[in-house]
């Protein structure tokens, strides 16, 4: 996700391309993308799908949120850190959770997390910059999608980010 992603949801021009597909080959995807960036901060990177519920989601935009999710939960952790992603069916949609045992966010930084106000530079535990763009763009494509994002942190203890997908309707 970039910025042109984000001028492009901003124009209307992105558009949703949903599909049925399974949890497991977006995961399975993504685990081998996450993979060596998780060996090169020497994390540890599992993935547990809970599921086999069909998606009726855009499969590129959800890769997308779950490699930036995950690549911030690798950026706030320190080597030797934890980073799980997992799936949880629900009655009409799954949820999809990012946790990490890194830094975690304070009260203040979550009241605006996912909007522009919080669109502020910060720094990971290597040095590593970002802007906070890329969980604009989460929320604006998990919005697309007609899901919610959520956020769950203590400083000190991690963060977990949450958000839901609805499943496919026969």
């Amino acid at each position: 996700m970039n910025l042109l992603d984000w001028s492009r949801i901003q124009s209307g021009k992105l558009v949703l391309s949903p599909e049925k597909i399974k949890p497991s080959e977006v995961l399975d995807e993504c685990e081998i993308l996450l993979q060596p960036l998780a060996e090169q901060k020497n994390i540890d990177l599992t993935i547990y799908n809970n599921t086999d519920a069909l998606l009726f989601a855009d499969k590129e935009m959800l890769k997308t949120i779950l490699r930036n999710l995950a690549t911030n939960a690798f950026k706030f952790s320190h080597a030797g850190g934890t980073v799980v992603i997992e799936t949880e069916e629900q009655p009409e949609s799954v949820i999809f959770s990012v946790s990490d045992n890194g830094v975690g966010i304070s009260a203040k930084q979550k009241e605006n997390i996912f909007s522009l106000a919080s669109s502020i530079s910060t720094e990971g535990t290597a040095q590593e910059k970002g802007t906070g763009l890329g969980l604009i763009l989460c929320k604006e494509f998990i919005d697309m999608h007609g899901g919610k994002i959520w956020l769950e942190s203590e400083i000190n203890h991690g963060s977990v980010f949450k958000f839901t997908i609805s499943k496919y309707k026969l």
